[in-house]
């Protein structure tokens, strides 16, 4: 609908529901101010939904606006159709108010009501990170009828300079427009130029080509400017909310502070890593971290990354050691950690409580929910695979871009050829399963997992990392077996067929969650000699 029609039908639904007319706008205002929840409802009901009261406001203004910049009614109606409104780029849950796709160029315009200057302007360079990736240029707009500043973002230039109406209604008017739903725009855009792993994406990392949500500066805002008796901090998250990405960015924001700041990685360190080294950060591996604690007050801030892994038993006590130096140096500690991504039988659930539980009361606890690695659907996946309901119907994956493939092979030794040629396409990253070597520990007998193939990296050398399209393979060391579950919420046993794995000295289960959530786009499982667990998994995707 164009801005014309669609502002009339505001102003329309508020006589009705009111029996008003309106001499003028500060009138409609009142009466909108009263029926805004009826009038947004009829507004989604037709398809278009404002984030808030003041946005729908603000545009209602800009309509205004443009009759007086000498816009007639017959041009808005004519000109203005087929934005999108509140389009959200999806996985990374990126709006835009108004955007508008072209074959020659794209439209974006932002309503703002009393934000700065700075903060247009801010906003609109963030827009150009999202955008700049589409094949045609985009026009970059922000108008806040309120404050009267109407601003135009030149990126070519990195300058900001006032709308001329003339030129805005040009770029109006002579646009190519491409007509598409919101669905149909979600294609045009590929959440790999989003996602920025300082580990696989060194380089655009130390170029800062990234943006960090709200919520994810908060957090830095408030660990950088705490108080000095405020020493210890957690960054808690499931996989793909973004942990890696805060705590290197904080790190590198504390370095250009004059900082002096080290990283413990829990486990060995990888080469995305040695190169960060190269560019003055300070990463260890876990096996450092006794000496690093020896040492702490020789750092500002220590930080330790994939501390789910810190170990408590007869040969390390790395969480007495850790909470010994939190009290008694003067070093503040940052702590990133996820329960769930644990590869040892040392490493439990309980010592991330037990360790998060300290904090709360010496510190501050930060948590992560949104998740921007993994696509809803990639989500939904992972969590069927390990947990399907059998006293329901269940909601299959629609899957229809097919970003998550199955493939079966009958025998290991053509499995193993196909693993060996997909070794060597650098666009995949083959994922598999760390084995315990002969004689490391004790004299182990053998296990089922070792007629798995080596193609690929192990599960403890990917630790933290991230891969656009990841293989896994999967063999008779993976089954299903029926079994029940109390509901923690009304205390109903439900039934489920759970994903269970043969023994082996590292969890399988927990070994086969890290490497499936590694993936950023495309995943694919390789099924070895292991027919019922093919169809099992291939029900849970409407296309395979």
């Amino acid at each position: 609908m164009d801005f014309e029609t669609l502002t009339r039908f505001i102003i329309c639904e508020a006589k009705v529901l009111s029996g008003q007319t309106f001499n003028n706008f500060e009138e409609f205002l009142v009466v909108f101010e009263e029926f805004y929840s009826s009038i947004t409802n009829e507004l989604v009901r037709i398809g278009y939904e404002f984030a808030n009261k003041t946005e729908l406001i603000t545009f209602v203004k800009m309509v205004n606006l443009l009759y007086s910049w000498r816009f007639t009614t017959a041009e808005i109606s004519n000109f203005t159709d087929n934005f999108l409104y509140g389009y959200t780029i999806p996985q990374i849950n990126k709006e835009f108010d108004l955007l508008r796709f072209g074959e020659n160029y794209n439209i974006n315009i932002e309503l703002k009501s009393d934000s700065t200057p700075e903060e247009q302007e801010q906003q609109l360079r963030k827009n150009h990170f999202y955008l700049n990736f589409l094949p045609s240029k985009t026009y970059y707009y922000s108008i806040s009828p309120n404050t009267s500043t109407y601003i135009e973002y030149v990126p070519e230039e990195d300058k900001f300079i006032n709308i001329l109406p003339e030129d805005f209604f040009k770029i109006i008017k002579e646009q190519n427009i491409i007509r598409c739903t919101s669905e149909e725009a979600d294609s045009f855009f590929e959440i790999k130029n989003y996602l920025v792993s300082p580990f696989n994406d060194v380089q655009r990392f130390m170029d800062g080509k990234y943006f960090l949500t709200g919520h994810q500066m908060q957090i830095i805002n408030e660990i950088i400017n705490s108080t000095e008796n405020l020493k210890s901090f957690a960054i808690k998250g499931n996989p793909g909310t973004g942990k890696s990405l805060l705590i290197y960015h904080l790190a590198k924001q504390l370095i250009s502070l004059g900082k002096k700041v080290v990283i413990i990685h829990g486990a060995k360190v990888n080469s995305g890593q040695i190169e960060l080294n190269s560019r003055g950060f300070s990463i260890v591996g876990i096996k450092s971290f006794s000496s690093i604690l020896k040492n702490s007050n020789q750092y500002d801030y220590i930080i330790i990354d994939e501390a789910q892994r810190l170990r408590q038993n007869s040969k390390f006590q790395q969480l007495t050691e850790l909470t010994s130096s939190i009290i008694s140096s003067n070093t503040k500690f940052i702590i990133s950690l996820d329960g769930r991504q644990t590869l040892s039988p040392e490493e439990t659930i309980d010592n991330t409580t037990l360790l998060l539980e300290f904090i709360k009361k010496n510190g501050d606890v930060f948590s992560l929910k949104d998740k921007f690695r993994s696509n809803p659907e990639m989500s939904k996946f992972i969590q069927l695979l390990f947990k399907i309901p059998i006293d329901r119907e269940i909601e299959i994956i629609p899957n229809e871009k097919r970003n998550i493939s199955v493939r079966f092979f009958f025998d290991r030794k053509s499995s193993d050829e196909y693993l060996k040629m997909r070794s060597s396409d650098n666009n995949w990253n083959i994922l598999n399963y760390t084995k315990t070597l002969r004689g490391r520990y004790f004299a182990r007998r053998s296990e089922p997992l070792d007629n798995m193939s080596d193609f690929g990296q192990m599960s403890h050398s990917i630790i933290g990392q991230e891969f656009n399209n990841v293989i896994v393979p999967l063999d008779s060391n993976f089954y299903y077996e029926e079994g029940e579950q109390l509901n923690s919420n009304n205390g109903k046993s439900r039934k489920f067929k759970f994903l269970k794995t043969t023994s082996s000295y590292y969890p399988l289960d927990k070994m086969l969650y890290q490497n499936i959530t590694r993936t950023r786009e495309n995943l694919e499982l390789v099924i070895i000699e292991n027919y019922n667990l093919f169809i099992e998994i291939s029900k849970l995707l409407g296309r395979v």
